[in-house]
């Protein structure tokens, strides 16, 4: 019974920071886009 509960408790700490991952790399993608189109929009200004 004990080795049960440990094992669902191990199983939701990975999985919970799986989620975390995930959405660190998200956020990391989303960042990186958006820095690259405010650089882009920065340029398009400078050549107007």
């Amino acid at each position: 019974m004990l080795s049960k509960v440990t094992i669902f408790f191990t199983f939701l700490k990975v999985f919970f920071y799986q989620i975390k991952f995930e959405n660190f790399i998200v956020n990391l993608l989303t960042k990186q886009h958006t820095t690259i189109n405010e650089s882009k929009s920065i340029t398009d200004c400078k050549r107007n």
